[in-house]
Order: C-alpha cells, then sequence, then structure tokens
C-alpha cells in the first residue's frame, strides 16, 4: 500500500522534511555565528575605546598637574589701587622731585628712605590688601631728565605714580 501526501511517498515527504529542518538548522547556525562575530567586533571595538580613553585621562591628569604647578605664576603682577578697591579715597601725597633722591611733600624734603619710613603704615596696610596706593609726583626746578628719571623709577617701585609735569 502506498500512501501519497502532495503527490509524493511517504519516504519521499520525509526527506523533504528533512532537507527543511536541516536548512533551517544551517541557517539558525549562520545567524548565530553572525552575532557572535558582531559581538566579537564591538568588544575589540570597546576594548580600543577604553584604551583610548585611558591615554585621554592621562594626558588630562598631566594637563591637570601642570596647569596647577603653573598657576601661582598665572596671576598678574599688577596690582590694583588701593582707590579702586575701596581701602583709600584720593592720592597718598603730592610730592615734587627736587634731586634724584630728594622728593619734597608739604614743604619737608626727604630722600627716598625716609619716605617709605613715614609712609611705612600705609605701605604695610596696603600690602595686606594686595593694592599699591597712588601719589601724585611734580618735576622740580632746575632738575635734570636723568635725575627725574631716576628718582621716578626708584619711588615707582612703592607706588602709582601720576606724573604732573613741573611746579
Amino acid at each position: 500500500m502506498r500512501i501519497d501526501i502532495f503527490g509524493l511517498t511517504f519516504a519521499e515527504t520525509a526527506l523533504v522534511l528533512l532537507f527543511g529542518v536541516f536548512a533551517a538548522l544551517l541557517a539558525g547556525k549562520a545567524e548565530e555565528n553572525r552575532v557572535l562575530s558582531e559581538a566579537k567586533i564591538q568588544q575589540e571595538h570597546m576594548a580600543t575605546m577604553q584604551a583610548s580613553l585611558d591615554a585621554e585621562k592621562q594626558r588630562s591628569a598631566s594637563l591637570s598637574r601642570k596647569l596647577e604647578s603653573l598657576a601661582p605664576k598665572l596671576r598678574s603682577s599688577v596690582l590694583p589701587s588701593c582707590a579702586e578697591t575701596g581701602l583709600t579715597q584720593g592720592w597718598l601725597f603730592t610730592a615734587t622731585v627736587k634731586s634724584s633722591d630728594s622728593y619734597e611733600i608739604d614743604g619737608a624734603s626727604l630722600n627716598l628712605s625716609k619716605l617709605l619710613e613715614v609712609y611705612s603704615a600705609q605701605l604695610q596696610q596696603a600690602s595686606g590688601a594686595e593694592c599699591r596706593e597712588r601719589i601724585r609726583l611734580y618735576v622740580g626746578e632746575g632738575i635734570s631728565g636723568a635725575d627725574y628719571e631716576y628718582a621716578l623709577r626708584r619711588i615707582s617701585q612703592y607706588f602709582y605714580v601720576a606724573y604732573m609735569g613741573s611746579r
């Protein structure tokens, strides 16, 4: 007795079903291999990205250390005037240069060291507040340009000077 299914014998039908199952298993295995391959590529990419990230972190840390070591040098050496910070108002004094080491203030003639001694309290207060006092400076009669320049450079080390011309 012969059994037909869709015009095929039982053996032929079993063979077709076997080939179908085999093809389905092969397709599944191929898909599994493709997914595993993609996963491996992604893992390699992740490892590369992690290595790159670690290198950038090291570079960032190195640059941060350099910046921290330079930070004290980054501050401007120019200080604001004490009038700008509100510590004082106006000018500390007005002086006239009489010679390379002589300044006249309110009729008294002082050399630079005596002038610094007289105003030492104001200079210490300005130093503590990180500012500089302002003064007005005139050119005295009969002083040479070289003497005036020398006196000006010396007093400018301690005060901000407004150059007022001659008296």
